[in-house]
């Protein structure tokens, strides 16, 4: 997971202003079907998303077949798909779980979330079968991330930062937190 607090992540970096966001990752699955995701989570303090308060941390959920390509996993905010999750009270907003959009799409449906500050990018490990039984063995490892934001209109310039974030064997008590069963299709 990668956050505000951690140094050199973006100054002001809000989900409007996110141009893309690339990490360079090793993964190894379980079983078939198995990948690596987004989450990227965010604070709607005027409550309009249909959260349960406006201190509820919201995550979009990247909702699609992985983006991993080779080592590198990728979102592009017109072709990513993604769906909204209340994270505190564990319920899929704006239509459900099977209601997705691209990042620039959720922008345009709900404007205000253009100036929302992102808090944190995190990758986390989709099983397609449920949760593990018996020993797991997938892994993820994050090796860097780079998030561009654009430059006053300008040529974006990538913000990096390496991350030392080895998850192996995600059961769901691990750093992130387990998704309903049928979140990963």
């Amino acid at each position: 997971m990668w956050d505000s607090t951690v140094t050199n992540y973006p100054a002001s970096l809000t989900l409007g202003n996110l141009a893309s966001i690339s990490a360079n990752v090793t993964f190894a699955a379980d079983q078939s079907g198995d990948q690596p995701y987004y989450e990227l989570a965010f604070f709607d303090s005027s409550d309009s998303l249909g959260q349960g308060n406006a201190t509820d941390q919201i995550l979009m959920l990247q909702f699609q077949t992985t983006t991993l390509s080779g080592g590198t996993l990728a979102v592009d905010p017109n072709a990513t798909e993604f769906n909204l999750y209340d994270n505190d009270t564990g319920v899929y907003l704006a239509g459900g779980q099977q209601d997705t959009d691209t990042l620039n799409g959720w922008l345009s449906t709900y404007s205000f979330l253009n100036g929302v500050a992102l808090q944190q990018v995190r990758i986390g490990i989709g099983l397609a079968g449920g949760p593990c039984i018996g020993p797991c063995s997938e892994s993820l490892t994050v090796n860097s991330l780079d998030i561009e934001t654009p430059n006053n209109g300008a040529v974006p310039e990538p913000t990096s930062i390496l991350l030392l974030l080895t998850v192996v064997g995600i059961t769901g008590k691990g750093i992130y937190r387990r998704l309903p069963q049928n979140h990963r299709s």
